[in-house]
């Protein structure tokens, strides 16, 4: 069930849809790592895309799994679904364009982002490209410092309500980050309003590393990568420190 509030928490957002399938086109076939629920795979297969979907987490894939029954044959023949760790994932062919969506390239830390951009590069075709987002790292270092300076917890934030699929009574989505020690830890925590009064909490942590503008661009040159543009949203805005995102697009 923590799987569904997840899903539906992060449905409402599609800002990032339209970058996904402009920078898209003309790459097939794409990889993407992490489609979770598919909030980005299934717009980019409805728009002609053919995609192949690698994640660790078995109960979101077998969600994708039930909605693409649903769709049209066409469109199910043009994706895939993997149940793998990326790092360990072993391609039967190149890819035209890899994309890291939804801020899953700041999960991984120092020495994995390396294997992880070494394996992007021999995954993608002669002149392949990348496209990962994920949270402005001068705000996410700022944000580590803030925290631990501070010798208690910040309360959690209320984000949003949503409704509970199964008995419709509200969730309240919160979030709350906390300093690890390598990272920021980004709770999500999800409570279940009944009308008596009893709140049933869910929490979700996830676990970001920062790093910088500086580093991530020095990573993927080593790597391979000729071309790094830094993008600072989803317009094509120029990177700055006070960008929302740092949005990559590479090119092999």
């Amino acid at each position: 069930m923590i799987s569904d509030l997840i899903r539906i928490h992060h449905a409402a957002y599609k800002d990032d849809i339209p970058f996904w399938i402009s920078c898209t086109e003309g790459l097939d076939p794409i990889l993407e790592i992490g489609p979770g629920h598919g909030r980005v795979t299934l717009p980019l297969v409805k728009a002609g895309r053919i995609v192949v979907g690698v994640d660790r987490d078995n109960e979101s894939l077998a969600y994708l799994e039930r909605i693409l029954e649903k769709i049209d044959d066409q469109s199910r023949q043009r994706i895939s679904l993997i149940q793998a760790d990326i790092l360990d994932f072993q391609p039967e062919i190149q890819f035209g364009g890899v994309i890291i969506p939804c801020n899953t390239y700041s999960t991984f830390n120092s020495e994995d982002r390396s294997r992880l951009h070494k394996k992007v590069f021999s995954c993608l075709k002669e002149r392949g490209s990348l496209l990962a987002s994920l949270p402005n790292p001068k705000r996410m270092e700022e944000i580590l410092t803030e925290l631990r300076g501070i010798d208690q917890e910040e309360s959690p934030a209320l984000e949003t309500v949503i409704t509970h699929p199964e008995t419709g009574f509200p969730v309240q989505v919160s979030s709350r980050l906390r300093a690890s020690s390598e990272g920021l830890l980004w709770d999500w925590i999800y409570d279940h309003l009944y009308p008596d009064g009893l709140v049933e909490r869910n929490l979700v942590t996830v676990e970001h590393f920062p790093t910088t503008q500086k580093s991530i661009v020095a990573e993927l040159g080593e790597a391979g990568f000729s071309d790094v543009l830094c993008l600072g949203d989803y317009s094509g805005t120029s990177y700055s420190t006070s960008s929302p995102y740092l949005v990559l697009v590479c090119q092999k």
